[in-house]
C-alpha cells in the first residue's frame, strides 16, 4: 500500500512493519534521487523503521539470494574477453566448461539455501519474505512510502493522519471515524 505524508518528522508505529510483532531494533530504508545532466548529483534520505530481529533476518536472507548467483557470469565474462582478444576457441571452450558448471552449481545452491532460510525465519504473520517497507522517493517535504502490510500501513496512516497527502477521501473519512482506536476497516 502506497502512503504519502507531507512532513519532515513522521511518527512510526512501534510494531514491526512485516509481522506486526514487537520491534526490538531499527532498520534503515533509503531513497536516492539523482539530479543534473552534466554534473549528476545523488541525494539520499533515510528513515529508521522499527523492526524485529526475526523479520530483519529473513529479509536479509531473501535479499542475499542473488548475491552468489552472479558467479555464473564470471566464466562467461572471462570467455567473452578471451574470444574478443583472439585467444583460441580450443582454449576458451574447455576453460568455460570447467569453470561455468561449478559456478552455476554454487550459485543455485546458495540461492536455494537463502530462500529456505528466509522461509524458515519468517512467521505466518509476515507480510513478505523481503523488505516490508520501501522508501520510494520524496519531493520537498512529501515522503513516499510503500508498505507490504496493509495493517501496518493503516497504523502508519493513523499516526500521521494530519500529514497525509494524495489519500482517497473514503480512507480519510475512515481515519476520522476511528479517532479513538486507530483501526480502520475497508480496502484503503
Amino acid at each position: 500500500m502506497r502512503v504519502q505524508v507531507s512532513a519532515r518528522k513522521i511518527v512510526l508505529p512501534r510494531s514491526c512493519p512485516c509481522c506486526l510483532g514487537d520491534a526490538n531494533m531499527l532498520r534503515r530504508f533509503d531513497a536516492t534521487r539523482m539530479t543534473g545532466v552534466r554534473v549528476v548529483r545523488s541525494t539520499t534520505r533515510s528513515w529508521d523503521f522499527p523492526y524485529c530481529e526475526s523479520c530483519d533476518s529473513h529479509s536479509f536472507q531473501w535479499k542475499s539470494r542473488n548475491s552468489r548467483f552472479g558467479l555464473i557470469g564470471f566464466p562467461i565474462l572471462i570467455s567473452f574477453f578471451a574470444l574478443v582478444g583472439k585467444v583460441s576457441a580450443a582454449v576458451v571452450i574447455p576453460f568455460f566448461m570447467v569453470f561455468s558448471v561449478p559456478c552455476m552449481v554454487l550459485g543455485f545452491r546458495h540461492r536455494r539455501r537463502s530462500l529456505e532460510g528466509a522461509r524458515a525465519a519468517s512467521k505466518p504473520t509476515c507480510a513478505t519474505l523481503g523488505a516490508a517497507v520501501e522508501s520510494r522517493s520524496w519531493n520537498g517535504s512529501v515522503q513516499d512510502f510503500r508498505f507490504l502490510s496493509k495493517s501496518y500501513a493503516i497504523q502508519f496512516m493513523w499516526q500521521n493522519r494530519r500529514k497525509l497527502v494524495n489519500v482517497h477521501p473514503t480512507v480519510l473519512a475512515a481515519l476520522g471515524r476511528s479517532e479513538g482506536g486507530g483501526h480502520v476497516q475497508g480496502d484503503g
